[in-house]
């Protein structure tokens, strides 16, 4: 599937099936993603007897790597490594959001070509837990290799206002942590590895309601 256009660095490349041409359970897997365009497939379920399926209709973004903010949108747009399997692992965002985004997320190989479809929960503001799961038509073995997915993070861009917090700590104890984090209402907003920090100035979303604020005292690894 050739770009309109030729990317600066790969994409991530999210994907959805929008027709039904076959009644056929069908999984659309994106793979090679480059600049100039990529490669896609449809996976039917393992139990199909047909060799192939019909043509169908795919919608598709093409979203270069990065985070910022489009209109009233709040973005993040990245890959992980060639590490998820079909066991649940954690990720991280690598900035806040409050309150938690809407996520997407696709696969971008196909390191194994089962019937296979990303799964996300947790979804916090600042983590997410994913795997990629396989379908059991044919038979109940679902263990898949290590594939690269990508994701978009959205949420609408809130009002914001600085808010610095100061506290107290004994710096006796400073040897056994690695820094500081800064919540708000139980989301991490900011951080700092200055052990001797005891203030910390970030931007939070513009409370219409009351706000919990605390700080956390990381323990050194």
């Amino acid at each position: 599937v050739p770009f309109a256009a030729t990317f600066g660095t790969v994409p991530v490349v999210l994907t959805s099936v929008t027709s039904t041409n076959e009644a056929t359970t069908v999984a659309g897997r994106a793979y090679a993603v480059g600049r100039v365009g990529f490669g896609y497939v449809l996976s039917e379920q393992k139990n199909s007897a047909e060799p192939s399926h019909a043509a169908e209709t795919v919608h598709y973004v093409a979203w270069e790597p990065g985070k910022g903010t489009l209109g009233p949108i709040r973005y993040e747009v990245a890959s992980t490594s060639l590490a998820v399997t079909s066991s649940w692992t954690e990720n991280a965002l690598s900035s806040a959001f409050i309150p938690p985004p809407l996520l997407l997320a696709d696969m971008q190989t196909l390191v194994s070509a089962d019937p296979a479809a990303v799964r996300l929960r947790e979804v916090t503001g600042h983590t997410f837990q994913l795997k990629v799961e396989e379908e059991q038509s044919l038979n109940q073995d679902v263990t898949h290799p290590g594939e690269r997915v990508g994701y978009l993070a959205l949420a609408s861009l809130e009002a914001q206002r600085l808010a610095t917090l100061t506290w107290e700590f004994d710096s006796r104890e400073e040897t056994t942590i690695s820094g500081f984090r800064m919540l708000v209402n139980g989301q991490v907003v900011c951080a700092t590895d200055d052990v001797t920090a005891r203030q910390l100035v970030c931007e939070i979303p513009l409370a219409t309601t009351a706000t919990e604020f605390a700080v956390q005292a990381v323990e050194e690894s």
